[in-house]
């Protein structure tokens, strides 16, 4: 989400952890503290990590600044393409 500050991004994730709180939804957390693997695309690798997590999805939550993203619009076109379910917060 490089196009949003640190606040931001804490406070949409404060409102999606609530929403899904409030509706009893297991979480898939998709944030990664491991280090890549040297010599590698450290951003590509965790957006790896992040459809990898997909497989499991009943669907998946989008953001504000989703949009803005190169890695949520990869997850959205993959969403679309495989007929995943998205819920926009």
């Amino acid at each position: 989400m490089n196009a949003l500050s640190i606040e931001e991004i804490k406070a949409n994730r404060a409102e999606a952890m609530k929403f899904i709180h409030d509706n009893n939804i297991e979480l898939l957390d998709n944030i990664f503290t491991d280090s890549p693997p040297k010599n590698c695309n450290s951003e590509v690798y965790y957006l790896s990590k992040a459809i990898g997590l997909m497989v499991y999805a009943d669907f998946v939550i989008f953001l504000p600044g989703w949009k803005e993203s190169r890695g949520c619009n990869i997850e959205h076109m993959i969403c679309e393409r495989y007929n995943i379910p998205r819920l926009y917060l």
